[in-house]
């Protein structure tokens, strides 16, 4: 199965929020976008201009089953992202991959050469996946690798 990525709106927040507390999902997110939207508002959320949210949905069916997206690291030409797919029975099929080579691709045109991300230690799966596209550690902390690609 193949997926595809589209910027969030906000009729889609009603999907989001049925994952909000739903803890194996967010354990290791530092940046919490379901709780941020909330705390902000949806509408408020998305009119953010340092960052950019894609639902990553299915194909065949345009079903959301995760979101990732961007944001500009201050005093820096970086971009920072974040991945999350929240449909648990669809972790390990390949669609994190995808959605980051996608939203790297499009980075890559808009001219972007640097994408940092921070992986909490205990996540193994992320990690590998981070590893794979040629992510490497630049920094560690007691809890993160902090990790960069160029593109």
């Amino acid at each position: 199965m193949k997926i595809y990525l589209r910027e969030i709106e906000l009729q889609d927040f009603e999907i989001f929020e049925k994952y909000t507390d739903d803890e194996e999902l967010h354990k290791y997110n530092s940046f919490d976008i379901y709780k941020k939207a909330k705390e902000v508002g949806f509408e408020n959320f998305l009119k953010d201009k340092d960052e950019t949210r894609y639902a990553i949905c299915l194909k065949d069916t345009g079903e959301i089953i995760g979101d990732i997206g961007e944001r500009i690291v201050l005093d820096s030409s970086d971009i920072k992202f974040g991945l999350t797919i929240f449909r648990k029975d669809l972790w390990d099929k390949g669609f994190g991959y995808q959605a980051v080579m996608q939203l790297l691709e499009k980075l890559k045109v808009r001219g972007v050469e640097t994408v940092v991300l921070d992986v909490d230690k205990r996540n193994k799966r992320a990690l590998r996946l981070y590893e794979k596209i040629g992510f490497t550690t630049y920094e560690e902390s007691d809890k993160k690798y902090h990790m960069s690609k160029k593109l």
